[in-house]
């Protein structure tokens, strides 16, 4: 699904050209976080950056129903803005808004603006301008999961906007940072296209739009930020973002030069450029070791055969783990039975189940028992030749003990609207492992029927485990947000909703020319946390 969730969805890529000294930081036991070469003491200003991407940029530009996976918010960095980034100690902070405060019950928030900040239309950043988005994001089919328990909206001064909350939550800043934190032009929303011309307070502007090819950006020239040492931001030209799905032809074009950066998401290239990073030839960066994203796949839980949990037992004690992280991802995605690293302060033992071949015969015997045949279910994967590779694999162990597994391959587009809607048996997906926003995914709140857009993929309504996401919401003491957490992960793990798999990592590849993806900066100069997605703004070549 758009906003909150990139697609299980693995590509991958190859890299460079040039030769250099490199320093290495930040490693894990698989993957180095980050190699780069020493940075030059000034940035330089000009030249077009080419940018190669693993999948489609996107199915549109308005904020409020475009689903943007991975690629898509790459590329939605340069043209909008949000509301609040995080800093590196992972707490949302203002970023087009001046400040983010609450009340002491955090029913009510201020969100006030900066001053004197534009849309590229000419028109002012304003607080009828954020009403107006945060309106449209509570009304969207798409995105009004996220702010469901938003109230009203109000306008105070120009710049100011106070929202009222149904319920506490004091994590609301956080939603901030994500696609419902984005602001367009109110102009945008007026259009006869909203989602084909984006207009945002963005460093670039939008250029030309070629779908399933080709995306332009270019500088905007009154960008509101400017560096450190008062030198105008973005330092680049334009960017030039080229659709290259076919990891093959992705590597080639870094290799030619044809693009001079990549993302990937593929353990394979990660590992082979990682060697080839630190003998000089060109730079990686990836989450590996932060915050990654959790590979999963949901159950629907509101139809056979999981919606009843001996279904959803027997897989979870027959999901083989460790093989898959370590034949189809080379140890580089680590296995995981929770949505939180070991290193989070939000890491639990939940008792999930790991793998366990006599355990899920003995269960399946039970369902055969119950209902006179073996368990069978569809797995809805991506149509690539690696998740083909992992679904084989799947049917293969679950066959073991006597439970049969079709797979059904399908594109990315289809897999997102099918996991909103409900249409599908079992299927997989990424999610953040972010506590501030996966509650969206396991709340009962946000359950819809199927058929209807629901962001709770496995569509259970649990009240327990509703409690306790709601326990972590309306507190912003961490101790208190870990308990509940600890507690809605050991019901997650007896639900059985949601099968884990593996912690998914992501990287950047880039010639040893380029510099500033990793550097951005909030407007007094601190640090905005580093992600996969590179931020444009900072960026420059030598």
């Amino acid at each position: 699904m758009s906003l909150l969730v990139a697609l299980l969805l693995a590509t991958a890529a190859c890299s460079s050209n040039d030769t250099s000294t490199n320093t290495s930081e930040e490693t894990t036991d698989a993957v180095p976080s980050v190699i780069t070469t020493p940075a030059p003491a000034e940035p330089t200003a000009g030249g077009t950056l080419v940018f190669g991407l693993g999948a489609e940029t996107s199915d549109g530009w308005d904020p409020t129903t475009s689903r943007w996976a991975g690629s898509g918010t790459i590329v939605s960095r340069t043209v909008f803005d949000r509301l609040a980034q995080y800093d590196e100690n992972h707490d949302a902070q203002p970023f087009l808004a001046e400040s983010i405060a609450s009340n002491a019950e955090f029913t009510v928030w201020t969100i006030k603006l900066r001053s004197g900040i534009n849309f590229h239309d000419g028109t002012p950043l304003d607080a009828t301008a954020v009403k107006v988005n945060l309106d449209k994001h509570k009304t969207s089919i798409l995105t009004g999961a996220v702010l469901q328990i938003m109230g009203a909206v109000e306008v105070v001064d120009p710049l100011t906007v106070q929202v009222t909350m149904n319920s506490p939550w004091a994590t609301f800043a956080s939603a901030l940072t994500t696609q419902v934190g984005v602001v367009a032009a109110p102009s945008q929303y007026d259009s006869d296209a909203p989602a084909q011309r984006p207009v945002g307070t963005g460093p670039f502007e939008f250029g030309e739009w070629r779908p399933d090819a080709l995306l332009t950006v270019n500088k905007n020239d009154s960008y509101w930020m400017r560096d450190q040492q008062d030198r105008a931001l973005p330092y680049l030209d334009s960017v030039e973002f080229r659709v290259l799905a076919d990891v093959q032809a992705r590597g080639a074009a870094l290799e030619s030069g044809a693009v001079e950066a990549i993302e990937t998401f593929d353990p394979a290239q990660i590992l082979t450029y990682r060697e080839r990073a630190q003998q000089g030839q060109y730079q990686i960066y990836s989450d590996q070791g932060r915050e990654e994203s959790v590979q999963l796949v949901y159950l629907n839980t509101a139809q056979p055969p999981f919606d009843d949990p001996l279904a959803r037992q027997i897989v979870a004690y027959g999901t083989d783990r460790d093989t898959i992280s370590q034949t189809q991802y080379l140890g580089v995605f680590p296995p995981t039975t929770s949505l939180f690293a070991e290193s989070s302060p939000f890491h639990s033992d939940s008792g999930y189940p790991t793998y366990d071949l006599a355990r899920a015969t003995e269960l399946h015997e039970e369902y055969k028992q119950k209902y006179g045949q073996p368990l069978s279910f569809a797995l809805t994967l991506p149509s690539t030749p690696e998740f083909r590779a992992i679904g084989e694999l799947v049917q293969q162990t679950a066959a073991g003990y006597g439970v049969d597994i079709s797979l059904n391959l399908v594109d990315q587009s289809t897999l997102i609207a099918n996991g909103a809607l409900g249409a599908f048996e079992a299927s997989g997906f990424i999610t953040f492992g972010d506590p501030n926003l996966d509650s969206i995914f396991f709340s009962g709140d946000t359950v819809k029927p199927i058929g209807e857009v629901s962001l709770n993929f496995s569509r259970l309504s649990d009240a327990e485990l509703t409690g306790y996401l709601a326990d972590a919401r309306e507190t912003d003491d961490e101790a208190e947000q870990v308990a509940a957490w600890a507690n809605a992960e050991r019901r997650i793990a007896e639900n059985l909703n949601a099968i884990f798999v593996v912690r998914n990592a992501t990287a950047v590849i880039y010639d040893t020319n380029i510099f500033g993806f990793q550097a951005a900066q909030f407007p007094d100069g601190a640090a905005i946390e580093a992600t996969p997605a590179p931020f444009m703004t900072w960026a420059f070549k030598t």
